[in-house]
């Protein structure tokens, strides 16, 4: 639904690698596409086995993703909004629902 709701992001928008930082950084993938106003964000973690812990979850300490600029951001994974702080969002924020994020925003 959310492909057919910004087909431009999809189909021509511009590729724009985000920078992730924290005791964790190395083990984020995250990059955004954004097209005539509209942005969507992709995070996936990698090689996450020695941060689990009891019960599957992963410790993410102060691993950040920073986000590019945009009015309000909604996880369209879950539907849930998400607030930043100065543009950046803390992975376990982001990861809580599903362990990937896709968000979508307007600039």
């Amino acid at each position: 639904g959310f492909r057919a709701e910004s087909p431009e992001v999809f189909e021509g928008g511009a590729y724009v690698p985000l920078q992730t930082s924290g005791r964790h950084a190395e083990r984020l993938v995250a990059f955004a596409r954004i097209a005539d106003g509209h942005v969507a964000v992709a995070v996936a973690p990698r090689l996450v086995a020695p941060l689990l812990r009891d019960g599957g979850t992963i410790d993410w300490d102060d691993t950040t993703v920073s986000l590019p600029s945009a009015r309000a951001w909604r996880d369209v994974l879950s539907g849930r909004g998400l607030g930043t702080r100065e543009g950046q969002i803390t992975a376990a924020e982001l990861l809580a629902d599903f362990p990937v994020a896709l968000l979508g925003g307007t600039a």
